[in-house]
């Protein structure tokens, strides 16, 4: 397996708010980038990331989604409406990415 999968992380607004007041800005082990999951999409469809970032797909849709990678590297359990799942990049490359409940919703994770 290419990346660390950690457990889904479902937020409540309130509960959101005060992990993210918690959080520091930045750190050493890498930066922060978010794709949205609303309207049955991904936001941005193309994802730029490091090694050592963290990745982490919001999902705002009324509907429960899962990011699964087209060649395995990685898959999300599905995130429920107001939740999000968090992906640590480890090694560079291409990944197309699919959600296995919608499979219309199409992105891509490039790790430089």
């Amino acid at each position: 397996m290419l990346f660390r999968r950690p457990s889904p992380v479902r937020f409540f607004p309130l509960a959101a708010a005060c992990t993210l007041l918690s959080m520091p800005l930045a750190s050493s082990a890498g930066a922060s980038q978010e794709v949205v999951i609303d309207a049955m999409r991904f936001a941005p469809q193309t994802i730029e990331a490091r090694v050592g970032d963290e990745i982490v797909w919001n999902n705002r849709d009324f509907f429960p989604h899962t990011i699964v990678a087209d060649h395995g590297e990685f898959a999300s359990e599905p995130i429920a409406p107001g939740g999000a799942w968090r992906l640590h990049a480890e090694h560079r490359g291409v990944f197309p990415y699919t959600c296995g409940l919608h499979p219309t919703m199409h992105g891509v994770l490039v790790v430089n």
